[in-house]
């Protein structure tokens, strides 16, 4: 016996660091004083030209000195002095009934081979059978260190962990390989000591989690992140599809809202034996934002310069800030622009989720000034307004802003006949504009030309409609009418040169078109 007291503190050992996580049990183990019961040996020969002429034989023995391929104090193996033509050499033992799935073999291990010699047995092999023998495997691939000594022993002690197949048997095989081929030599052999398999059955895994819903409807800042992982052996993997995939780091982020499955496993592959479902929500509808309807204003006259922009939130989660670009940190905001501006209205709820909609106020400039029979528009203090003649035709004048209440009482509008430039434009939300814009109901298509043109043009349309065009006085110049009798075209001509505007309707489409006819 070489050291007993060694051999019996390294398993206490053994027990003691993997207890909390796991049941060992020891399946095997043999010092080799009472020999090598049911262990058998066996080589693979080769036919080399070597150095002596002695036959390879390998057997069982009980001398610790001389030549052994040998258990500690008690040989289990021999190869004769400068043995030529054996490339492979090796003991096999008995059936081992393993109870678990993870296998820890431990052994204390020394080589002596003979220096000089070209050729010598160079790697040693810790391998496993599952089959009965029929193949083996080394164990994790590892391969053991080489002592290179003739005379002095030089024990090391080696420690590999593999998985297995719970109760099943198994076989432990120690094999001697030259590694490139060549014949083996060896003086001394390989002495093994204090043999002892362990078993190891994993305590179930158990785990706590910590999750984040999604701040916001469509996100993706969910989060969850396992802790106080119990049972296995570290380090561990994470998974939350259910096992299919796993990651090294216990922390998930960047998810979107839905169920999640939560499975561990640790560094043998044992899985959690259940998982643990978690949902991440986010708020039941996204957040909205809404400026208001589109407006328009009349520069130069009063209050009309001014509009109130009214901003609304729905979905998220209450409750809602505002900041218009304006500045304004309130629902509403009051503006007076001297151009037409868009105005940007950006909601934040309570979660941080913040939605924009924008509001654009359009701005005709009404002021003007008379310059003896001329209107000069755009400047001076009074106010352009579309007056409704007694046939019910339309002309643009000049008036006083003390009098423009009585225009407006009567029928007229602010502005000139002839200023399109927000024509259909007030009275519309950016909702209901994103709704125009995706409209499938089809539009007529108008067209004029050439415009300009020199007094004879063509108006074309898909759709009847009726139409009258107006002069720069606002006084009708030409009705038409566009229908399948005329295939929806007309031919105007004779016309002065001017500025004109054609209104009317087609297929309930509003058109309002300015034409110019030059010399």
């Amino acid at each position: 016996m070489k050291n007993i007291y060694k051999t019996i503190l390294f398993a206490v050992a053994v027990l003691m660091t993997q207890s909390k996580n796991t049941c060992a049990q020891i399946v095997y183990s043999n010092d080799f004083e009472s020999g090598a019961v049911g262990w058998t040996v066996g080589n693979s020969l080769k036919t080399c030209d070597g150095y002596f002429s002695r036959s390879s034989s390998w057997a069982i023995t009980n001398t610790t000195g001389g030549v052994a391929f040998s258990l500690g104090s008690n040989t289990m193996g021999t190869i004769n002095d400068g043995t030529d033509g054996a490339e492979n050499g090796w003991i096999t033992s008995p059936n081992i009934f393993v109870t678990s799935s993870t296998l820890v073999v431990d052994l204390d291990s020394w080589v002596g081979n003979e220096p000089g010699f070209p050729c010598y047995y160079d790697t040693e092999f810790i391998e496993i059978s599952t089959d009965g023998g029929a193949s083996f495997y080394p164990i994790h691939g590892f391969v053991v260190g080489i002592h290179d000594v003739s005379n002095d022993m030089t024990w090391r002690h080696f420690t590999f962990t593999t998985a297995v197949t719970a109760n099943t048997n198994i076989k432990l095989r120690l094999r001697l390989d030259t590694g490139d081929g060549c014949c083996g030599q060896t003086s001394r052999g390989w002495f093994v000591d204090n043999l002892v398999l362990t078993s190891f059955a994993p305590v179930a895994i158990a785990f706590e989690f910590n999750s984040t819903n999604v701040a916001c409807n469509g996100g993706s800042d969910g989060s969850i992140t396992f802790a106080g992982l119990t049972g296995g052996t570290a380090p561990y993997q994470y998974s939350i599809d259910g096992g299919v995939t796993y990651q090294g780091s216990p922390v998930f982020t960047g998810l979107s809202a839905g169920t999640y499955h939560l499975k561990a496993k640790d560094v043998n592959g044992v899985e959690s034996t259940s998982s643990a479902t978690v949902t991440l929500s986010q708020p039941e509808s996204p957040l909205v934002a809404n400026a208001g309807f589109n407006q328009t204003v009349y520069y130069g006259y009063g209050s009309n310069s001014c509009a109130n922009l009214d901003g609304t939130a729905s979905g998220g989660t209450p409750e809602y800030s505002y900041a218009w670009s304006n500045g304004d940190s309130s629902a509403s905001t009051s503006v007076c622009p001297t151009a037409t501006q868009s105005y940007t209205l950006t909601v934040t709820d309570a979660r941080g989720c913040f939605a924009q909609s924008v509001t654009t106020v359009c701005v005709i400039n009404v002021k003007c000034s008379r310059g003896g029979n001329a209107v000069i528009i755009g400047q001076g203090d009074k106010v352009l307004v579309c007056h409704k003649t007694s046939n019910n035709h339309t002309v643009t004048i000049c008036v006083s802003a003390n009098a423009v209440p009585a225009h407006l009482a009567h029928g007229d509008n602010l502005g000139s006949c002839n200023d399109t430039s927000c024509f259909n434009f007030s009275s519309r939300s950016s909702a209901e504009e994103e709704t125009a814009t995706i409209s499938s109901e089809p539009q007529a298509a108008f067209a004029i030309y050439p415009n300009p043109n020199n007094g004879t043009f063509t108006i074309q349309s898909d759709a009847d409609g009726s139409y009258i065009i107006f002069d720069g006085l606002g006084q009708p110049a030409v009705n038409v009418q566009l229908n399948a009798a005329n295939n929806h075209t007309i031919k105007v001509d004779h016309l002065k040169p001017g500025h004109y505007f054609i209104s009317g309707t087609s297929n309930g489409r509003v058109v309002n078109e300015k034409i110019v006819v030059t010399q």
